[in-house]
């Protein structure tokens, strides 16, 4: 079989690199500062990450006039932070504080669901 740019394809009856190998080639678009990524403070730390406002989220808080329900995505690269940060714990990220609601991993890609109120 032939050899690819991201390997040998040995046993694959199809020419071209797997699957797997194909999303790591993405990732290093997505997370790329000259891309889609940015630089961003997570708890101290300089980070690159892709962090996605819901801007359209903005739900005002039945019982707390004048204060909004903020919701923001975090994609980071798994090894970045030294742990799984728990659902329910406190993060900051470019200094607003936050409450990670999810947090999940794909492919190597961390994926945080933060939300905050803010007046």
């Amino acid at each position: 079989m032939n050899s690819t740019p991201f390997g040998s394809n040995k046993g694959c009856k199809m020419p071209g690199p797997s699957f797997k190998e194909c999303i790591a080639v993405d990732m290093g678009t997505f997370i790329n500062p000259s891309e889609f990524a940015d630089k961003h403070i997570i708890d101290g730390k300089s980070v690159i990450a892709v962090v996605e406002d819901d801007t359209e989220g903005k739900h005002p808080l039945a019982y707390a006039e004048g204060v909004s329900l903020y919701q923001t995505m975090v994609y980071i690269e798994e090894h970045i932070l030294p742990r799984r940060p728990p659902e329910g714990s406190q993060m900051e990220l470019d200094g607003e504080w936050y409450t990670v609601m999810k947090v999940s991993v794909e492919d190597g890609l961390m994926i945080l669901a933060l939300e905050a109120n803010q007046a």
